[in-house]
C-alpha cells in the first residue's frame, strides 16, 4: 500500500468514528409515555377468579364470573366483579368478611 492509500483509509476511519453516535452521559433515556400508560386489568365475564382467605381454607373458592358480572363468595354472598380490578374486588370481600373473620387477608 502506498502512503496515500494508508492516509486515506486512516482519515476515512477517523471521520466515520467521529460520526458515530452513542448515549450521552447523564442523559435520561427517552421513553414513549403512551407505551407506559397501561390500564390495570379489569375482570370480565367468564374469567375464573380464585379467592383465598389466609388461615381460613373453608372460605377459599375458585369461581367463574357469571354473565351478570358477579361472583359468589362464602359468607359474603354475591360480589360485583365484572369491570373492576382484582384489588377492588379483594378489598370489597375483605370488608364484608370483617364481620365474621378477624383481620381477613384476602387475595
Amino acid at each position: 500500500m502506498t502512503k496515500l492509500s494508508r492516509f486515506t483509509i486512516a482519515a476515512l476511519l477517523l471521520v466515520l468514528t467521529a460520526c458515530a453516535t452513542g448515549p450521552r452521559p447523564g442523559a435520561a433515556p427517552q421513553i414513549n409515555p403512551a407505551a407506559q400508560a397501561v390500564d390495570a386489568y379489569r375482570i370480565g365475564v367468564d374469567d375464573v377468579i380464585r379467592v383465598a382467605v389466609w388461615q381460613n381454607p373453608d372460605l377459599n373458592v375458585t369461581v367463574p364470573v357469571r354473565p351478570d358480572g358477579r361472583i359468589s363468595v362464602p359468607l359474603v354472598g354475591d360480589v360485583e366483579a365484572g369491570g373492576r380490578t382484582p384489588e377492588e374486588v379483594s378489598a370489597e370481600i375483605k370488608t364484608a368478611l370483617e364481620k365474621y373473620v378477624r383481620n381477613p387477608q384476602v387475595t
